[in-house]
């Protein structure tokens, strides 16, 4: 059996029977555990950011949204606003601009 699979089994297995998961939150465990293990072979290959690269990209990130949104919106440059997040996103949902730019 592969590794993959045992592993799998193993997270099927450690479910409590009387704690009735339904398939999707089996399938979102699986989705964590996979994200993770991502992220952990990325950190070890030396494929991340530091804090303050990471810090820098979203800085650089914000500043094009909030240029992008109507000005009316953007007076006190309140971007963790939600009602400013949801007017930007309805204004730049055509916008392919930053398509990708955070994944």
């Amino acid at each position: 059996m592969s590794p993959e699979k045992e592993v799998v089994l193993k997270l099927v297995e450690a479910i409590p029977d009387d704690d009735a998961e339904s398939e999707s939150e089996i399938l979102y465990r699986l989705y964590v555990k996979a994200k993770v293990a991502e992220g952990m072979k990325d950190y070890r290959e030396g494929r991340y950011l530091s804090l303050e690269e990471a810090n820098t990209r979203i800085d650089q990130w914000l500043s094009r949204l909030v240029r992008s949104c109507p000005k009316r919106l953007r007076t006190n440059h309140r971007v963790h606003q939600p009602r400013f997040a949801d007017e930007c996103r309805k204004g730049s949902e055509s916008d392919s601009r930053f398509a990708g730019e955070i994944d």
